[in-house]
């Protein structure tokens, strides 16, 4: 087993221009060895705002909402936690009587414990809205995620379930974003929203990429051996997290990167948890952004394995050294063409092997004549040739030829970062807790309970009342509603939130 690299084998990273205070907290643990080991410079970038189309994020005049890729597609949830814009906003509170308070910040609601103080919208999605407080007590600032009507559709509450049980399980991960707690609800046993807290990141990487920062090859180094260093963590205890793409990637100012947003994760059996090459485990179709998609799923394959993420890890790479997205598409059939353009039309035993319950417009993209392919070192003219080698394997059309997560890390473009010993395996999972996702007959009344049992854990021996209608414990919509108007003990005049300065607005959580 090789011994973990030291200072002398430090990389200097290139100069990178410097617009803000660098925000970023001192590193410790293995964090701290990382950043001896690289030594990169801060990355630091002016303030944007940004929309998402579903497959990118780019500059706009507003804080966008996340758009849906097409109209038969789902947008993703909102999941990450960060900073937003550097201007103020004004909250205005209502002081409950048993030590809660109803925040009203950017139009959104918050009923948080009185402690926590919220200082501006962060992020907005379909499943929730994230915004910035303060822990009066310790000082402290963290994420605060509402999941709005939690008890609202079984979808939501299978999504909501997946998500909270992965966390709870994965949170002891340097780059993996990690559930601090479930906060108390005003009344457990009327409650419908969900209020998780998250630590407070500065930016995404789909907004460093499309920003005007400057960062070198090892700022794109150190940034792909966090994220399969995550991926280990996650592959090694059988989930595959399904959504990989820059926006998911949190990242702070001095580089550290956390994984974020699985709600769309799934657990595997522990015979194909780490290894692509062993028979997989059947899963559902997904709606995950299709840049960074599979071939095995454009093509309707519903066996695959962790190697999913591994190719989407490969997509993220390229788009570092690119600066673009490798595979743009249009639509699902024109991702695929891009696809077999660019990296080559695959051989027909691997056609018939993934495309048996394909789609025939996927099939036609695929058994058309044939190409070689395009040279990465075509496509990335002067990339280091380590660099274009671990695409090249992270990218093979084959899931079973293509690398996974161990054999990644082991790459030469990563050796001055790889260390056996400082790359953690994932816990054993319990399969009990995950047993949901493969019951589509879950009644209402049954996932509720689940969530509930989940609110409980961070909150011991508080009750939670599961629901046992369309609205949760509430009879109608209209009594949900007025929770949040009752036990007002009096208003407060409106106050400036004072937040601490951001790197790139981000507009989705």
């Amino acid at each position: 087993m090789p011994a973990c690299p030291r200072t002398h084998a430090q990389v200097k990273a290139d100069d990178v221009v410097v617009r803000r205070a660098n925000l970023g907290s001192s590193p410790a643990g293995s964090s701290a060895r990382l950043h001896r080991v690289m030594g990169v410079s801060p990355i630091v970038a002016s303030p944007l705002t940004t929309t998402d189309t579903g497959q990118g994020s780019v500059p706009t005049t507003h804080a966008g909402s996340h758009a849906v890729e097409s109209p038969t597609e789902r947008p993703a949830s909102p999941s990450s936690s960060h900073t937003g814009s550097t201007t103020d906003e004004q909250v205005q509170y209502f002081q409950y009587r048993d030590g809660f308070r109803k925040n009203v910040v950017g139009g959104e609601t918050f009923v948080l414990p009185s402690r926590y103080q919220p200082l501006k919208i962060i992020g907005k999605g379909s499943y929730g809205v994230v915004s910035s407080v303060v822990d009066t007590v310790t000082k402290q600032t963290f994420a605060v995620k509402k999941i709005h009507s939690v008890f609202e559709r079984r979808s939501y509450m299978r999504r909501t379930l997946r998500e909270l049980r992965i966390m709870r399980n994965m949170r002891h991960h340097e780059n993996l974003l990690p559930l601090i707690a479930i906060l108390r609800p005003h009344n457990p046993m009327r409650f419908r929203d969900l209020y998780l807290l998250l630590p407070l990141m500065e930016t995404d990487l789909a907004c460093i990429i499309r920003s005007e920062q400057a960062f070198s090859m090892d700022h794109v180094r150190f940034f792909m051996y966090q994220i399969l260093r995550g991926l280990k963590f996650l592959h090694s205890a059988g989930v595959v997290h399904r959504d990989l793409k820059p926006k998911n990637l949190l990242i702070n100012s001095n580089c550290d990167l956390r994984i974020c947003d699985f709600g769309l994760a799934r657990f595997m059996d522990d015979d194909a948890a780490c290894d692509s090459s062993r028979k997989p485990t059947q899963m559902t179709d997904y709606i995950a952004t299709r840049w960074y998609r599979a071939p095995e799923i454009l093509l309707g394959y519903r066996m695959y394995s962790s190697a999913v993420d591994i190719w989407s890890a490969g997509c993220i790479l390229a788009e570092l050294v690119g600066r673009c997205a490798l595979f743009p598409g249009k639509d699902l059939v024109n991702q695929m063409e891009l696809i077999c353009e660019k990296i080559g039309h695959p051989s027909p035993d691997v056609v018939s092997e993934l495309g048996r319950h394909g789609d025939e417009k996927m099939l036609a993209v695929v058994r058309s004549d044939p190409s070689p392919g395009i040279p990465l070192e075509e496509m990335f003219p002067g990339a280091d040739p380590l660099v274009c080698d671990l695409i090249r394997g992270m990218l093979r059309f084959d899931p079973r030829k293509r690398l996974d997560v161990t054999g990644a890390l082991a790459h030469p473009f990563l050796k001055d970062l790889h260390c056996v010993d400082d790359e953690p395996t994932g816990p054993t999972m319990p399969h009990s807790e995950f047993q949901f996702d493969f019951r589509p007959n879950l009644q209402h009344n049954e996932l509720a309970e689940m969530i509930c049992n989940e609110v409980s854990h961070f909150n011991p021996g508080v009750l939670c009342k599961g629901a046992s209608s369309r609205y949760g414990p509430f009879g109608t919509r209209r009594d949900a509603a007025a929770l949040l108007d009752t036990n007002v003990s009096r208003a407060v005049s409106v106050y400036p939130a004072t937040a601490s300065p951001c790197l790139l607005r981000r507009h989705t959580i």
